[in-house]
C-alpha cells in the first residue's frame, strides 16, 4: 500500500475502532451481559489490532528526504543567483539561497553547484523538523512542508502555529489551509508568498 492508502486505512480504522469502543461502553455502563457487548468488545479490539499495524506501516515507510520535485517548487519560488549578494536583512546569500560560509568574495557557481547545494541545505537542516513530527506524510506533504519551512522557518510548524496544532490533529486538510496564513512580511501581504504558499497547498493536497 501507498502511504497515501495507508493514511486513508488509518483514518477508517480509527473512525471505527472509537464507534466501536464507544458501543462496548454503553454495554459495560449499563452492566449488561448480553451478548452484543462481548461482540463490540471484540469488534473494537480487530480495529484496535488494525489501528497499531497500520501505524507500524506507516512508520516504516516514514519520509525523511525531499524529493527533486520538492527540490523544483523551491528553486521556482527563490530564484537563482550565480554570486555572493546580500539577502533582504543582510545575509551573504547565493544559489538558491545557501547561506553557511559564503561571503562578498565567494565565488560564482553554476546553476548545477546551487541545486547540489540546495539539496544538502534541505535535508540536512530543513527536512530533519518535518521528520521529526514523526507524522505519516506523504512524499507531496513532507515536500509541501520542507518548502514552507525552508521559506518561514522551523517555528513554523510548531504546536502553537495553525499549521502546527492541524499536522499534529492530523488534520491535513486544516494545515493546508493554514499553509495560506503566512503570506505576510512586515504587516503587508506580498503577491510572491500568497502564490508560494498556494503553490505548496496545492502539493500538499494532491
Amino acid at each position: 500500500m501507498t502511504v497515501t492508502e495507508l493514511q486513508h486505512s488509518l483514518a477508517l480504522w480509527e473512525e471505527r475502532e472509537s464507534r466501536f469502543h464507544k458501543n462496548w461502553r454503553d454495554y459495560v455502563k449499563k452492566n449488561s451481559k448480553s451478548p452484543r457487548r462481548a461482540y463490540w468488545y471484540g469488534m473494537y479490539k480487530n480495529a484496535h489490532e488494525l489501528v497499531q499495524r497500520r501505524k507500524k506501516q506507516l512508520a516504516a515507510k516514514r519520509i525523511t528526504k525531499v524529493s527533486d520535485s520538492g527540490v523544483a517548487l523551491i528553486k521556482r519560488f527563490e530564484g537563482f543567483v550565480d554570486h555572493p549578494y546580500r539577502d533582504a536583512v543582510g545575509v551573504w546569500t547565493i544559489g538558491y539561497g545557501h547561506t553557511s560560509g559564503v561571503g562578498p568574495n565567494s565565488k560564482n557557481i553554476t546553476e548545477k553547484q546551487a541545486t547540489a547545494l540546495l539539496k544538502t541545505d534541505l535535508n540536512h537542516k530543513y527536512a530533519p523538523p518535518v521528520a521529526a513530527l514523526h507524522l505519516p506524510l506523504s512524499q507531496h506533504q513532507f515536500d509541501a512542508l520542507v518548502s514552507f519551512v525552508y521559506n518561514c522557518g522551523p517555528g513554523a510548524i510548531d504546536r502553537d502555529t495553525g499549521v502546527g496544532r492541524a499536522l499534529r490533529s492530523h488534520d491535513w486538510k486544516g494545515a493546508a489551509n493554514h499553509l495560506l496564513d503566512w503570506d505576510m512580511a512586515g504587516s503587508r501581504v506580498l503577491p510572491g508568498l500568497t502564490s508560494r504558499r498556494e503553490a505548496e497547498r496545492k502539493l500538499f493536497l494532491s
